[in-house]
């Protein structure tokens, strides 16, 4: 076995262990920090993403319930307005329950 890749060589030891050294001081002044950097840039983008995605589910949802609050209403005066039509062209024609009901939504027969 003289195969010199199997062989211990302390020069080429020390040389491989000031090589290494030198490179992660290299590396840890030059390359830790912008490295550093730009996780904490890319984490504040997440974090910024998150935050507005929130506020647009905010007003989504605010926005489905006024959606929903105007359909009730207009949905609310149509029905008034069926009634009103109803009673103007055939108020003798209308059961008791039904007068009940227009006068407590206050529209005169």
């Amino acid at each position: 076995m003289n195969n010199p890749l199997v062989q211990l060589d302390p020069g080429l030891f020390v040389w491989t262990i000031l090589t290494f050294l030198l490179l992660l001081t290299v590396l840890a002044k030059f390359a830790w920090k912008p490295l550093l950097k730009m996780l904490k840039d890319r984490e504040e983008l997440i974090r910024s993403s998150l935050e507005d995605a929130e506020k647009a589910k905010e007003k989504l949802e605010r926005l489905n319930a006024e959606g929903e609050a105007i359909i009730n209403q207009a949905r609310s005066e149509a029905q008034s307005m069926k009634l009103w039509m109803l009673l103007k062209n055939k108020p003798r024609k209308l059961p008791v329950k039904l007068k009940n009901r227009l006068t407590l939504r206050k529209i005169k027969p």
